[in-house]
C-alpha cells in the first residue's frame, strides 16, 4: 500500500468517525425530546412515523388535512431514535 493510498484511507475514516459521533449526538438529542414528550418547536405532542422505524414526528408535521393535529401552525421538527 502507497503513502497516498494508507492517508487516504485514514482520512476516510476519521470522516466515518466523525459522522457516527454526529449521528450519535443527534439519536441522543431526539431520545431526550421523546422523553419530555413536546415538540422543542412548538409544545405539541409526538408521534411515531411507521414508515420507518425510530423515526418520530411533531404532531403538527406536514400539511393541512394529513397531520394528526391541525389546530396549530405547521412545524417542521422530526427526530431519528435508532
Amino acid at each position: 500500500m502507497t503513502a497516498a493510498q494508507l492517508a487516504k484511507r485514514r482520512a476516510k475514516k476519521a470522516a466515518w468517525i466523525v459522522s457516527a459521533a454526529r449521528i450519535a449526538q443527534a439519536h441522543r438529542e431526539t431520545m431526550a425530546v421523546l422523553e419530555s414528550g413536546h415538540c422543542p418547536f412548538c409544545g405539541a405532542g409526538l408521534h411515531a412515523n411507521l414508515a420507518l422505524t425510530g423515526w418520530y414526528q411533531c404532531d403538527r408535521f406536514g400539511a393541512p388535512g394529513f397531520r394528526k393535529d391541525n389546530t396549530g401552525a405547521e412545524c417542521s421538527w422530526q427526530g431519528f431514535a435508532r
